[in-house]
């Protein structure tokens, strides 16, 4: 079929391992989804992109979503698409950096973020790659956290903040001298994407 390998297993577990069952699934579900069109566009270069940084009550998320052009970076939908990743991440049993299969699998009002990534490349018609996913699960006591994100962007959610670089960082008391870790630093640039967990 020429469609991503995570799809074709998910056909099969759909379908009994039934592989004919399976092609015809596959091959409904990727007219449906725009995963065609996404394979198609799979090999142009991402050489713009936003880093995204929730901060919720208690969790943290950093993501970086690469596309094609400073344009749709701009756009409300490619905006939306971050915001929704990072939020997406709170559902992970991981605390720090994931594998983009583990970052693609998170959910999202009980859709995968991979899903999400399909509907934006359908809607916007360029290739969209999610290339880094950071989670920091926030624990009490003395702790105070601080985002910075560098080329900020404008966006409508107040919890949320995007920029081209991101960065994350936390401060806790150890008796009276505090001490300042970098937890997490995130890039989205031509260079392509760095994630670090410092």
């Amino acid at each position: 079929t020429g469609l991503p390998f995570i799809k074709i297993k998910e056909a099969l577990l759909q379908n009994e391992n039934n592989p004919e069952k399976a092609k015809t699934w596959l091959l409904e579900m990727a007219e449906q989804q725009n995963w065609s069109k996404a394979q198609k566009l799979s090999s142009r270069a991402t050489a713009q992109g936003l880093v995204g940084i929730f901060s919720g009550s208690d969790f943290v998320s950093m993501v970086s979503v690469q596309c094609e052009t400073d344009f749709v970076s701009k756009n409300s939908k490619f905006v939306d698409l971050v915001h929704q990743s990072s939020l997406a991440l709170q559902t992970s049993k991981i605390n720090g950096i994931l594998s983009p299969e583990n970052g693609l699998s998170s959910l999202y009002n009980h859709q995968k973020v991979s899903d999400l990534v399909l509907a934006a490349v359908g809607s916007l018609g360029e290739n969209i790659q999610p290339k880094s996913f950071y989670i920091h699960k926030l624990q009490s006591g003395n702790q105070t956290y601080a985002s910075y994100v560098h080329r900020r962007s404008n966006n409508e959610h107040d919890d949320f903040i995007l920029g081209a670089i991101g960065q994350r960082q936390y401060c806790r008391s150890a008796g009276t001298a505090p001490a300042t870790r970098r937890i997490s630093y995130c890039r989205a640039t031509v260079q392509g994407t760095q994630l670090q967990d410092c």
